[in-house]
């Protein structure tokens, strides 16, 4: 009998970009809130805000 691995990529966590907050109403799949592309957006607007900062700075 033949057994299949699959290789796994290592990721590398990037500690300058905001990762969002998740919460228990993310994962709750039966009652779907809609506002989580929202939260993704508002979160990429954080990061962009940063860099701007960071480069004034």
């Amino acid at each position: 009998m033949t057994k299949f691995f699959y290789k796994r990529k290592k990721y590398k966590t990037n500690h300058k970009t905001f990762g969002g907050v998740l919460y228990p109403s993310d994962f709750d799949t039966t009652n779907p809130r809609g506002n989580i592309a929202e939260r993704i957006a508002r979160d990429k607007r954080f990061d962009e805000q940063c860099k701007k900062n960071l480069s004034i700075r």
